[in-house]
């Protein structure tokens, strides 16, 4: 329970929960849109949060790629690359819990090439 609890509030290592998170991403968007986006990234949440809090040994969604996700969402520059973000992530969420997907394909370059977002500025 306290992994759930981590995921949405945050920890000591990582101090953005996904809650934190959810909000910076829809403020973005226009009023008209704040509820559909919203509903995704909650829903979206769910889904990782339901896989990230299991043991180490048998999750797919390790922290390295949470982490990844998370820096997408938050330096993603408008709606159209949050939306994108949210589409790509949960399109790469399902895809690594079917195992059509291999962890080692979800990377930086990956999602700056896709969302046009340049995640850590060439660091």
């Amino acid at each position: 329970m306290s992994w759930v609890v981590n995921f949405y509030q945050g920890s000591l290592l990582y101090p953005t929960g996904w809650l934190e998170i959810e909000e910076r991403v829809v403020v973005g968007f226009a009023d008209e849109d704040k509820n559909a986006a919203r509903v995704k990234i909650q829903q979206l949440g769910a889904l990782i949060a339901a896989e990230w809090a299991k043991h180490n040994d048998i999750r797919l969604i390790d922290t390295r790629i949470l982490a990844l996700w998370g820096s997408v969402l938050q330096l993603a520059t408008d709606s159209t690359q949050r939306s994108a973000g949210i589409e790509l992530i949960g399109l790469d969420a399902n895809g690594l819990l079917s195992r059509s997907l291999a962890k080692s394909a979800v990377t930086e370059a990956r999602y700056a090439s896709l969302l046009g977002i340049d995640l850590f500025d060439g660091f």
